[in-house]
């Protein structure tokens, strides 16, 4: 399923998200397209294949999936 989410509130800040969601069995898998987050100045893309990033994203995972299953 893809999506697209124009601003989602997460424990670690605000961010505005798009790609795929991958249902496998009982299994949710993020797959990014474009993640942005609210910074002082505005919003800021994170780098996809960043170590940070991929921080980032392990840490939104759960709030991301939740979001998404409750909205489809």
């Amino acid at each position: 399923m893809n999506f697209q989410i124009s601003r989602i509130n997460t424990e670690i800040g605000i961010f505005r998200l798009s790609g795929e969601l991958e249902q496998i069995s009982s299994t949710n898998k993020l797959n990014y397209k474009k993640v942005e987050f609210m910074g002082t100045d505005g919003w800021v893309e994170l780098e996809l294949s960043s170590e940070h990033g991929q921080q980032i994203f392990s840490r939104i995972e759960t709030s991301v999936i939740e979001h998404l299953l409750a909205n489809s």
